[in-house]
């Protein structure tokens, strides 16, 4: 497993936007806010709670799409994280995981928004 860099209280996650050097745009990483855990320094209605997984452009090729679903998952990621994380798949050439995490988020959002079964609902393409 490829290890991902973890933020430490009071650390800020901040979204690098890089050039490699060979000056080729690199596009920003992903910071999933670290919302679950045992301690109740960790509780997600503490607002001083400011740690974080940041996944950075050139690892996401090598994650599975498992382990950042998991990711997803368990923090209670929003929208808007799980479409970020897609589109670094899809910058990296890997559509298929990017398609991945996709569906799995519009699934989960139907679940939890009780929008019916995935057989009751019309896929366009």
């Amino acid at each position: 497993m490829v290890a991902m860099e973890i933020g430490l209280p009071g650390s800020t996650p901040a979204p690098s936007t890089n050039e490699d050097p060979n000056g080729e745009f690199l596009p920003k990483s992903l910071c999933v806010p670290i919302r679950s855990g045992n301690s109740s320094n960790s509780s997600s209605s503490n607002p001083e709670n400011k740690n974080f997984v940041e996944i950075f452009p050139e690892e996401i090729s090598s994650i599975s799409t498992d382990q950042i679903i998991s990711l997803l998952k368990d923090e209670s990621a929003p929208l808007s994280l799980w479409t970020e994380a897609a589109l670094l798949y899809m910058q990296t050439k890997c559509e298929r995981e990017s398609i991945t995490l996709l569906s799995t988020a519009c699934s989960d959002l139907v679940e939890k928004q009780q929008l019916g079964s995935q057989s009751e609902r019309v896929r366009v393409h």
